[in-house]
């Protein structure tokens, strides 16, 4: 397997897997190819947009993606609890980033693939950044496989938890990953 950057001609692969594996657990979400175009573009479009791509044989098989918002974007999309908890853990400086998604083919889940893309990623921040950074991302508890990547790349709860829109039973927690500087 190969991790490599994005390119644009990747786009339609990547709306591939986001269809499949939000259709499967823990999401069941049925998503038109619009709906998946326009969150895409959404994504595309915020500052700083990176994504990293896992091929196998030529197959795209997993990615994942990220953005640098500044705190005022942090506060506006994910409210004022995560962006004080930013401004405690963060100086002067420092890069914030936000990890959208995380996701792998359901046809590929399993093998290791989500934990090499979520290494890849921390290892391309920290290797660019020769300041602090804080790495922000939101999970649902329900979705084990992912927590356990995260603890597996040092993430950590921050304790801020949201419930889900999608069912009331269930709740969207937030992690982050931290390096502060002069960290090795």
């Amino acid at each position: 397997m190969n991790i490599r950057k994005f390119v644009e001609k990747d786009t339609l692969s990547v709306q591939v897997i986001y269809r499949l594996a939000f259709a499967s657990f823990p999401w069941y979400e049925d998503l038109s190819n619009e709906e998946i175009e326009k969150r895409w573009k959404t994504q595309q479009a915020k500052p700083g947009f990176e994504c990293l791509i896992a091929d196998e044989l030529d197959e795209i098989v997993g990615a994942i993606w990220w953005d640098k918002p500044t705190l005022d974007e942090l506060c506006f999309e994910r409210g004022e609890l995560i962006t004080q908890f930013a401004k405690q853990k963060i100086r002067m400086g420092d890069l914030l980033i936000w990890e959208r998604e995380l996701i792998v083919s359901p046809a590929h889940q399993g093998r290791g693939i989500g934990s090499q893309l979520r290494v890849a990623f921390v290892e391309l921040v920290l290797n660019r950044c020769k300041k602090g950074v804080l790495i922000l991302t939101r999970m649902r508890d329900d979705n084990l496989p992912v927590i356990r990547i995260a603890e597996k790349s040092d993430f950590q709860r921050t304790g801020i938890r949201t419930p889900s829109n999608q069912k009331s039973w269930v709740s969207h927690e937030y992690w982050y990953f931290l390096k502060e500087r002069g960290e090795q």
